[in-house]
């Protein structure tokens, strides 16, 4: 184990949500290095919340234990899920948010004119997958408002300490997850969607840069937008290929999405020349 454990959420810093989180998996498996991956996805925000936990995992190292929450169903029957896949360990709701640990493969991909929405998908063979209910392991009384505290926090320490995976509960051969965050082709260019709007204002789409036909411009909301190679080239409303590799709305010293009023799920079309 690399005693790392990674924290996603949408609880923010106003609140003492994140420190007691950060408490009991202290508590449990001390030395722990818990680094935030980020407390400011949308609130409510699964699909934000997927994207922004996908671009940033893979560059921990092996052993890692990431803890995704966000998470809207706590406290109904939606499962509780823990995975090894990759050398890594990932701890969170099945809802989608843990979508980053299924290969792009499994997810699939939407369809042109549909946005995302977190399907059943059968887990691939090689991925341990368990529903968390080993209330053993559980910080009790389990809130029906706080499962990250008390059976997300709790789960991930014993996972940090070295304990099998598989005592935490039973193999699932499912887990809801969003398809592939590529955007697939449409009658009119590339159906993109915004899939996160970053602190800058900047409409981060779906859109691969390795997709582009040559010349492409982008329509989002009533504006077409050429594509600019930096944010110091750019001129206005730009298209830019961001660090993800894929396409980002920007505008330079402002906010697109406060310029075009578009946010998640707003489509964002590449047009060919």
């Amino acid at each position: 184990m690399s005693g790392i454990v990674t924290l996603t959420t949408d609880f923010g810093a106003r609140d003492g949500y994140v420190a007691s989180m950060k408490g009991v998996i202290l508590s449990l498996a001390p030395g722990t290095q818990i680094i935030d991956i980020t407390h400011d996805v949308g609130p409510q925000a699964v699909l934000s919340g997927a994207f922004v936990f996908e671009s940033a995992w893979r560059y921990f190292p092996d052993g890692t234990v990431h803890v995704v929450v966000v998470d809207p169903g706590v406290g109904t029957a939606r499962r509780r899920i823990t995975a090894a896949a990759g050398e890594h360990y990932f701890v969170g709701p099945d809802n989608g948010c843990l979508s980053a640990l299924l290969p792009s493969a499994s997810r699939g991909r939407r369809e042109p004119g549909a946005g995302y929405r977190a399907l059943a998908v059968e887990v691939p063979d090689g991925l341990i997958t368990v529903a968390i209910e080993n209330e053993a392991v559980f910080r009790g009384p389990v809130s029906a408002t706080f499962e990250g505290r008390d059976v997300f926090a709790p789960a991930a320490a014993h996972l940090a300490r070295g304990g099998d995976i598989e005592k935490l509960g039973p193999l699932v051969a499912s887990m809801a997850a969003f398809p592939a965050f590529r955007a697939p082709s449409g009658p009119r260019g590339l159906d993109g969607r915004v899939v996160h709007v970053d602190r800058f204002g900047n409409l981060i789409t779906d859109i691969e840069a390795g997709d582009l036909a040559p010349g492409a411009t982008f329509r989002a909301g009533s504006r077409t937008i050429s594509l600019s190679q930096t944010y110091g080239t750019a001129s206005g409303l730009s298209a830019i290929v961001g660090s993800f590799g894929t396409v980002e709305i920007a505008m330079p010293n402002g906010s697109a999405a406060q310029v075009l009023g578009l946010g998640p799920g707003d489509r964002v079309v590449a047009l060919s020349a």
